[in-house]
């Protein structure tokens, strides 16, 4: 194919200046509120639940998960707790009703749940 490439040097080192300074100002706002935390100790903690397909990220649809990571977070940090398996909520492109209730059970102790994607209804469950 023949394809005319432009590139701007400029217009892209200007843009990579201005996504390390955003960068920087949100590292520097997270450890200012750190410093801001530091010695503040509770024993108030919380569960939350994480989809993942592995590599320590948030990388699995809702529907798709066929477990949950479980971690206590606190002002001591984050503790993994366990895994709740899960029966699939959606199957080849459609919701499983029934195991929506199921899933929803088994993580309803947590405060918050992290996943890539929810659909709608799961996200009112």
């Amino acid at each position: 194919m023949n394809m005319k490439v432009t590139y701007d040097l400029d217009r892209r080192q200007a843009y990579q200046e201005k996504v390390e300074l955003r960068r920087e100002a949100v590292a520097a706002a997270r450890n200012a509120e750190l410093e801001t935390l530091a010695g503040n100790e509770s024993n108030l903690s919380i569960l939350i639940a994480v989809a993942t397909k592995g590599s320590g990220r948030i990388n699995e649809h809702f529907g798709h998960a066929r477990e949950f990571q479980i971690y206590e977070v606190g002002t001591f940090g984050a503790k993994f707790v366990g895994h709740r398996r899960v029966d699939n909520y959606c199957k080849g492109g459609y919701a499983e009703e029934d195991s929506l209730e199921t899933v929803v059970r088994a993580i309803n102790d947590c405060v918050a749940v992290f996943v890539a994607r929810i659909g709608k209804c799961p996200a009112r469950a």
